[in-house]
């Protein structure tokens, strides 16, 4: 976001954030607008722009104030338990669903898993190089790593699931503790053919 946005008082920031934050509550980002926002927050079209390159830029800081990098969740588990992919993921399975399901965040989550496109992640990433520089790089090349590229793509698969099958919390980490024996053991374990 721009300077100019940060120079304003926290009243007013706030309400720009209140405004933007509610708007993808409501909306994924594909049905999202600039004039949803800029009504509620009362301000005017230019003055948005002033404030925000654009509407993915608006969308990617909400995204860092309310949530969090579900990937780096993960790798700081990882660290804390000495790098042992059983303990992590056996962690991993109630913190995300804790974390995502919070009724103040559960729609960015949601929209955000069932709606991310290639385009949004390139900016995405674009937008944290910009406003964090080296500052992700070490979670960054770790998730380069075919096994946490492997890791990622089940949990993702997972977690869009999550929302668009509605499962509850027994269900979700039904299916993800019988992933994560996959995952540990290979999915011929247990298994009789």
């Amino acid at each position: 976001m721009k300077k100019t946005f940060l120079n304003l008082s926290e009243e007013k920031k706030n309400t720009i954030i209140d405004a933007i934050k509610d708007e993808f509550l409501i909306h994924p980002f594909s049905d999202a607008s600039v004039a949803s926002i800029i009504d509620k927050a009362g301000i005017s079209r230019g003055s948005f722009y002033q404030y925000f390159e654009n509407l993915e830029e608006a969308y990617f800081y909400i995204l860092d104030l309310f949530t969090k990098d579900t990937h780096e969740i993960f790798f700081n588990l990882l660290k804390e338990n000495n790098f042992e992919y059983k303990k992590a993921l056996e962690i991993y399975g109630n913190v995300l669903f804790e974390e995502m399901l919070q009724d103040e965040v559960y729609n960015l989550y949601k929209f955000k898993y069932l709606n991310w496109t290639q385009d949004l992640e390139e900016k995405h990433t674009k937008y944290l190089v910009e406003n964090y520089g080296d500052e992700k790089k070490s979670s960054a090349l770790l998730s380069e790593r075919e096994d946490m590229m492997f890791i990622k793509a089940v949990v993702h698969d997972l977690v869009c699931r999550l929302f668009s099958e509605n499962w509850t919390k027994e269900e979700f980490l039904e299916k993800y503790n019988l992933y994560c024996e996959w995952i540990i053991k290979g999915v011929n374990y247990g298994r009789t053919i």
